[in-house]
């Protein structure tokens, strides 16, 4: 690319004249593929400008000016050709010290390094990040293009729209011989398709997919708030050991403090059922930590006349435990007869359902 003369390039080295009659006779497509070579062939020539101004000094010491200078931008193309350009000698620069900040330095280049790794054989780092940045949706898999969007979508249930599978399953290549026709190339099919119908549809529905999403977890939220307020002021009831019909005063009352209580209903009905789940779930958590411990445990039975006009035994179990030793009501039991094999069979059945088998009863 030098001029034989100068021993530089420049930007009339790498221009593309048409004349007015040739112009008119260019579509819009023909004019914008254009403009784009022209834009980089001007990037490229800037980059090739700034590499010959590093050259040139980089057997000077460093010096430190006291006034910012501009530069022009150094494509990462030319970056590694200084890199490479350099003596093995050389002692490298050493970069600044941030503390915990260059952790997060190292992940950059690491990152960086790995999108430099799938790119395009055709493309640099710099061509990339502009085409992302026009292109909402582009991605980059194993040196092929792909669409983020295209790929988060079920095309099957599509109907009257064909959505394309190179794109979706990250196929797309750079067709031609050389650098600036698979370049051309890759534009040419990166408009036509983040222009086309299909993918539209697939980013507007995958936006209205993520908004419903998001809508529906605020208002599970909230909706989970509003349950545990409702379970903390029945649960309060039941350990001053109030009546359940006092539940719709206490809710009223919340309501009136300015706190969300719902709109379910809050009748002693529902008291009852709020009450035996956390008595289960509380039951279900000392019991596995019982378990789990292997902790020694003593049953008590006692017999209860006035519950039923059926006969009724309480079952009580003592655990053993190092700090206490608390007594924990395990479930009431009415019976259909009072013989022993019925006795026995209806302890252990409930011994059973919270979790103390016949084998850890035997290992404790």
């Amino acid at each position: 690319c030098y001029n034989v003369i100068t021993g530089l390039v420049t930007i009339e080295d790498v221009t593309v004249y048409f004349s007015e009659e040739e112009s008119s006779q260019l579509d819009p497509d023909q004019k914008a593929l254009h403009k784009e070579v022209m834009l980089e062939n001007s990037r490229n020539v800037a980059s090739l400008v700034a590499l010959n101004r590093m050259k040139r000094r980089q057997n000077f010491p460093v010096r430190i000016s006291k006034k910012p200078r501009l530069e022009s931008v150094v494509s990462e193309m030319a970056l590694d050709d200084i890199k490479q350009s350099q003596p093995q000698q050389a002692q490298p620069l050493q970069p600044l010290q941030f503390g915990e900040n260059s952790l997060s330095v190292i992940e950059i280049n690491n990152d960086t390094s790995k999108i430099e790794n799938s790119l395009p054989e055709c493309w640099t780092m710099q061509q990339y990040n502009n085409f992302k940045e026009k292109y909402d949706g582009l991605e980059i898999s194993n040196k092929k293009l792909g669409c983020k969007h295209c790929a988060k979508h079920d095309f099957l249930k599509m109907k009257n729209i064909h959505v394309s599978k190179e794109w979706k399953h990250f196929q797309i290549e750079a067709a031609g011989r050389n650098r600036e026709v698979k370049q051309a190339s890759l534009r040419k099919k990166m408009k036509e398709h983040f222009s086309s119908k299909a993918h539209n549809i697939c980013k507007e529905n995958i936006k209205q997919g993520e908004e419903a999403s998001t809508a529906k977890y605020k208002m599970n939220e909230k909706y989970i708030q509003i349950i545990c307020r409702v379970f903390n002021t029945v649960y309060s009831l039941a350990q001053r050991c109030k009546p359940f019909s006092d539940t719709e005063d206490e809710i009223e009352m919340q309501i009136k403090n300015g706190l969300d209580m719902g709109i379910g209903l809050h009748s002693r009905k529902t008291a009852v059922k709020i009450v035996d789940f956390i008595a289960r779930e509380i039951k279900k958590q000392l019991f596995t930590k019982i378990i789990e411990n292997n902790l020694k445990i003593c049953l008590i039975i006692d017999e209860a006349s006035t519950v039923s006009c059926k006969p009724v035994v309480i079952l009580f179990l003592k655990v053993e435990d190092s700090d206490t030793s608390p007594t924990i009501f395990l479930e009431l039991i009415e019976l259909e007869k009072q013989d022993a094999e019925t006795i026995y069979s209806s302890v252990m059945q409930s011994l059973n359902n919270v979790g103390l088998t016949k084998n850890y009863l035997k290992k404790i």
